[in-house]
């Protein structure tokens, strides 16, 4: 079923551009390099620009059936296809045994974690928000599985608010739709360049959707700070590393424990992987103090 349903979805360009994960050729690197070449555009023309990382709480827990099928009627899904899909999502429960009790439920909502089903359906869910965004002015969009980065620029503040304010009511009227949250706890607006921060901290948008400024976030594994010289990425790849480090130190001294071969395939297929991951976009505009943070990985001898 998903099979076919994969194939309506490539050859009608129904699986968002913007969607860079469960999508063959892409990865986290090619999401954050986007987020980045938006950022400087934006500072190459003189424009402001803020990011707005947000999270849909329980997403994949969360996605309505109702809801995809709704979306598949909508995007003309071909009728065996979506008679399959219905028949899919209809009529499931869950079922609970402990000792001699068991319990069950009917369910309307999951999408299952790991599933072969899972990212698909999905996908068919976000790319109603994208459809929403994706022609809106000075914004574009980024999604990673159900991580949700949204970008905005404008000629002023007052512009970056105006945009603000509108995408976050578009954002909070499909959720409901689908019956989805965003997680404001774990959501926040990051302006870049700026000084002058406690202005964000105090507009009336920002403090009635209660959405946490900012001044560096973990994107997908990468730190971004709002100067983007990535020296408090460096600073958490080396807290990162150092931990490996000293969980090796541990289990490997001179006279006892793991090999010296051992130690080093571990630097090799572990350690390595962690430092040079998204090294091509960060290596542009490292800072002075970013760069004598990074000489500190230099030394594989210095993990071992």
């Amino acid at each position: 079923m998903i099979e076919r349903l994969n194939y309506f979805l490539e050859n009608t360009g129904q699986i968002p551009s913007v969607q860079y994960g469960f999508t063959v050729g892409r990865s986290t690197a090619d999401a954050i390099n986007t987020v980045l070449e938006f950022v400087e555009h934006s500072r190459k023309l003189g424009l402001k620009c803020c990011l707005l990382a947000l999270d849909i709480a329980g997403a994949f827990d969360n996605a309505w059936h109702s809801g995809i099928l709704a979306r598949l009627w909508k995007l003309k899904c071909p009728p065996n296809i979506y008679s399959m899909a219905r028949d899919f999502l209809s009529d499931r429960t869950a079922h609970v045994t402990l000792g001699n009790s068991s319990s069950a439920k009917h369910v309307t909502k999951w999408c299952p974690h790991g599933s072969v089903s899972g990212p698909t359906l999905w996908n068919i869910i976000i790319s109603d928000l994208v459809a929403l965004l994706f022609n809106a002015p000075n914004l574009k969009i980024v999604i990673f599985a159900d991580d949700i980065m949204v970008m905005m620029q404008g000629p002023s503040l007052p512009a970056i608010f105006k945009t603000l304010q509108t995408t976050l009511q578009t954002i909070e009227d499909w959720c409901k739709e689908h019956k989805l949250q965003i997680s404001k706890d774990k959501s926040a607006l990051m302006a870049m360049f700026t000084r002058n921060r406690e202005e964000f901290k105090r507009h009336p948008i920002i403090v009635a959707w209660r959405i946490k400024t900012v001044s560096k976030i973990i994107y997908l594994g990468v730190m971004l700070d709002n100067k983007l010289d990535w020296y408090p990425h460096t600073q958490h790849l080396e807290n990162k590393l150092l931990r490996i480090r000293n969980n090796l130190v541990r289990c490997s001294k001179a006279k006892w424990g793991m090999s010296f071969h051992n130690l080093l395939t571990i630097y090799e297929y572990a350690i390595l992987p962690a430092i040079s991951y998204t090294s091509e976009a960060c290596s542009i505009s490292l800072s002075k103090t970013a760069k004598v943070n990074c000489s500190k990985f230099r030394d594989p001898f210095s993990f071992l």
